[in-house]
């Protein structure tokens, strides 16, 4: 289960709810997706703070692409790979 990781004063699971509720992700282009998660930053987002942001959400994209082509893991193997991830 994900408890959900800080990246500085950002909790990644939060971050990514505002995102996936906020946006059409399907119909805008690379461009106007970071455009959008940069607006929705606070104004004092430190800089590598907006790069972390930007690839999660290229990872994002990443997967949805897998998972259309049929490439990705059964649910139940990601949720084994997490576990493992979180228990470090």
């Amino acid at each position: 289960m994900f408890l959900g990781r800080r990246y500085g004063h950002f909790e990644a699971r939060t971050l990514f709810a505002i995102r996936i509720k906020s946006c059409n992700l399907y119909a805008m282009n690379n461009r106007q997706r970071v455009l959008d998660l940069i607006s929705r930053l606070p104004e004092d987002t430190p800089l590598n703070e907006i790069a972390r942001q930007i690839d999660f959400l290229a990872g994002i994209q990443e997967a949805e692409e897998q998972a259309r082509k049929k490439q990705g893991i059964p649910a139940e193997d990601a949720r084994a790979l997490i576990d493992k991830w979180v228990s470090r």
